[in-house]
């Protein structure tokens, strides 16, 4: 399956219009991948759950609320800081609590208005070959 792949700035700050190519992915057989794209990751921030610079971030962006647990890594952006991270986070009353992935950073709490949900992580690939590139 081909997806277009976007590129995760390593600052996490995402230049606008998206770079786009495409890459193959594997999917489960539930996935439909008419609703699948990628981000690439840069940087170390997600290190702490495997996921390194270079690796291949899959997300399903149709989903509903009912989706999204605990323990669900969201692709999330910030309203007016262009942020878009992967966080798993936690609904307290009209905010959302982005959860930290990093030791010693603070987990942030937005109100509902700031954050949108864009997809919901659903695997990671790394490439042996851009590795050792």
């Amino acid at each position: 399956m081909t997806s277009k792949k976007k590129r995760l700035a390593r600052t996490n700050v995402l230049p606008f219009p998206w770079k786009t190519d495409q890459i193959m992915v594997s999917l489960p057989p539930s996935a439909n991948p008419h609703n699948i794209e990628t981000l690439t990751m840069c940087g170390d921030a997600l290190a702490a759950i495997g996921i390194i610079d270079g690796d291949d971030i899959i997300v399903r962006t149709g989903f509903g609320e009912h989706d999204i647990t605990p323990d669900t890594f969201c692709l999330v952006q910030v309203r007016d800081e262009e942020l878009l991270v992967v966080r798993k986070i936690r609904r307290e009353g009209r905010r959302l609590r982005l959860k930290s992935l990093t030791r010693g950073i603070a987990d942030r709490v937005l109100s509902i208005d700031d954050v949108e949900v864009k997809g919901i992580a659903i695997a990671f690939q790394r490439s042996l070959l851009a590795q050792a590139a």
